[in-house]
């Protein structure tokens, strides 16, 4: 082995006893191919299956904890028990080469896709105009509010009894979790809303309560992750700091978070757009978690060097686009064959990568919001 990229396979321990045995995970990225009942797909069983063996830390797409927060139709569910068999597949799917198989919990809030009698209403923090809906989302009553916090819980309960080995709570990425934590998109006058504290009391409560599902199923080694963006700015517009998430972060480790995860866009060493505007944002929050969890970040690791770098900024490394682009990177790296890593989209990618259709038709939409793979010139 080469003695420059050890690091990236040393063990790690989480908080809870669990050791990771290196430092590499897959990304959470949503697949788009469900079954018409929001049931995983065979496609999307197969690209689990070949992604087994990409790192330790294995982070699904998100699921849809409750009806009122999915995404798109071709999401698929916790909330029915019909799907619980193809959920179990996905689960050994992703376990199968011995990795930790983490189930992405989450709720869309005003990014649901709503407008249809299936669905119901969108529903928010606060009834808000947002450029980029068509209609006005619904404020959440207080016991809408209570309902989803469950709903997450359950959500925990079910990814326990299929083979689950945690739950990472997806706060980041503009979804219901992190509208809470916004002024821009929480402008409740409650206990709901208004300063910082009362704007965390939402994603603390959800982790509360999936913490208590875990204490009540007697499993103490399940891993609770938390994922969040670091800052909120819209235009000229801050919905918060990367002071805030400073203070946030502190929140989670004194509530026992396992691991806390960026998601970050524009490489693991992006300036803050708030605060120090000199620094790179995972290196303020690296240096306020000061090892007492370990710190997940990604964003363009495409080789090696990249995830050297990335350590620099925090303790595990995920791939996001290039576990799309090689599964096999892992194996390539221990073999040191790292010259063989594919970093840019084989002519054949689909058929040879086990990459959905859904999956591969958002990842070559012009209009998609993701970063494009890389094609090669």
């Amino acid at each position: 082995m080469n003695n420059k990229y050890d690091s990236i396979l040393e063990k790690i321990s989480l908080p809870n006893g669990i050791v990771l045995k290196n430092k590499l995970g897959t990304a959470p990225m949503s697949t788009y191919s469900s079954n018409p009942d929001g049931s995983i797909s065979d496609q999307e069983l197969n690209y689990y299956k070949r992604r087994a063996n990409l790192g330790d830390l294995f982070i699904s797409g998100c699921i849809a904890v409750s009806k009122s927060g999915l995404l798109n139709s071709k999401q698929f569910i916790a909330y029915e028990e019909s799907v619980n068999d193809r959920l179990k597949k996905m689960a050994i799917s992703m376990k199968s080469f011995g990795s930790k198989a983490i189930l992405q919990i989450n709720h869309a809030g005003r990014r649901a896709m709503g407008t249809h009698e299936k669905f119901g209403e969108v529903l928010a923090p606060s009834s808000v105009e947002y450029p980029s809906l068509d209609e006005l989302p619904k404020e959440l009553s207080e016991m809408q509010i209570k309902e989803i916090i469950k709903d997450f819980g359950n959500a925990t309960k079910k990814a326990i009894h299929l083979g689950f080995d945690g739950v990472e709570i997806h706060g980041a990425n503009h979804y219901l979790i992190q509208q809470f934590f916004s002024t821009y998109s929480n402008q409740r006058k409650d206990e709901w809303g208004g300063s910082l504290q009362k704007r965390m009391r939402f994603p603390l409560a959800v982790l509360e309560e999936v913490q208590k599902v875990v204490k009540q199923e007697g499993k103490d080694t399940f891993i609770v992750g938390y994922r969040l963006s670091p800052e909120e700015v819209l235009d000229k517009t801050i919905g918060y700091t990367i002071d805030e998430t400073l203070e946030m972060v502190e929140k989670l480790i004194e509530n026992r978070i396992h691991y806390i995860h960026s998601s970050l866009y524009g490489g693991v060493d992006k300036v803050a757009l708030t605060g120090n505007k000199r620094s790179p944002v995972n290196s303020m929050i690296y240096n306020k978690i000061n090892k007492r969890v370990p710190f997940v970040v990604g964003s363009n690791i495409f080789t090696p060097a990249d995830a050297m770098k990335a350590l620099e900024y925090g303790d595990i490394v995920v791939l996001g686009r290039e576990a799309i682009l090689d599964p096999e990177w892992l194996l390539k790296l221990t073999q040191e064959r790292v010259e063989e890593i594919v970093t840019h989209v084989p002519v054949d990618a689909p058929g040879s990568l086990d990459i959905p259709q859904g999956m591969w038709a958002q990842l070559i939409d012009d209009s998609n919001t993701l970063p494009p793979l890389p094609v090669k010139e």
